[in-house]
């Protein structure tokens, strides 16, 4: 039987590939429904899963999306850092002569406001051709979701000790996220936030607030990726936990 690439069909890819790779962040409490939750929120388990097919290059030197894979790594920037091409990840894809097709259907029915054809494009851009083999499974969760995710957790340690923060581990699990969500978070926000209460936030909470970037869509998408994240981690969000 096919299988559906459902989170399902992941779970236990990327708890193999987190322990193999990474143990000391595999073992940290809450590390397998942080991953399993950014998997969700970037692509449901679609390894075709883009971010915006109008962010195709015009000139074809970039040809593949920008968001690739069940984790939503960046191109180039993710992959050309790993020394991967962007085709292997979508070589059970559209390829680029049908997704520049596609672009062009998209950007039309954008300015038609039509948006039964933008989802129905969005949807067969989004389709796989074919069935990955074993080693393109692998390829996908390391190249588009485990590694970024150890990348993340390095940051947030690294924001940890920088801040001393006393944060609870489903907070720093939420800045672990920030990296991919939008580097700005950390990058601009925490020492904005920092310099502005004179100390280090106590918590995420407080972070969030005195940064005051909700009424910014971008910025308030962002936030909320990386809460839901941390949040996934809590134990009342765990098969017969409790609030």
């Amino acid at each position: 039987m096919d299988p559906d690439y459902s989170l399902t069909f992941w779970q236990p890819i990327v708890q193999h590939v987190l322990a193999s790779d990474a143990p000391a962040v595999a073992t940290r409490p809450g590390a397998l429904p942080f991953s399993m939750k950014w998997l969700e929120l970037e692509s449901a388990g679609n390894p075709c899963a883009i971010g915006r097919i109008d962010q195709l290059s015009a000139d074809g030197s970039n040809p593949y999306p920008r968001e690739i894979g069940i984790g939503q790594a960046y191109n180039p920037d993710d992959l050309r850092a790993q020394g991967i091409d962007p085709a292997a990840l979508r070589a059970y894809c559209q390829p680029p002569a049908v997704m520049a097709d596609l672009a062009k259907q998209y950007a039309a029915a954008v300015a038609a406001k039509d948006t039964q054809t933008m989802h129905q494009v969005m949807v067969k851009a989004q389709s796989r051709t074919r069935m990955l083999t074993t080693t393109e499974v692998d390829q996908q969760v390391r190249a588009t979701l485990t590694r970024k995710i150890i990348a993340g957790v390095g940051i947030a340690d690294a924001t940890v000790k920088r801040y001393a923060l006393d944060w609870i581990p489903a907070d720093v699990w939420k800045l672990a996220k920030c990296d991919h969500a939008l580097p700005e978070i950390l990058n601009r926000g925490m020492p904005a936030v920092v310099a502005q209460l004179k100390r280090a936030p106590h918590d995420w909470r407080e972070f969030r607030i005195v940064l005051g970037m909700d009424h910014d869509p971008k910025w308030n998408n962002a936030l909320n990726a990386c809460e839901a994240c941390g949040n996934a981690t809590l134990p009342s969000q765990q098969p017969g936990g409790v609030a």
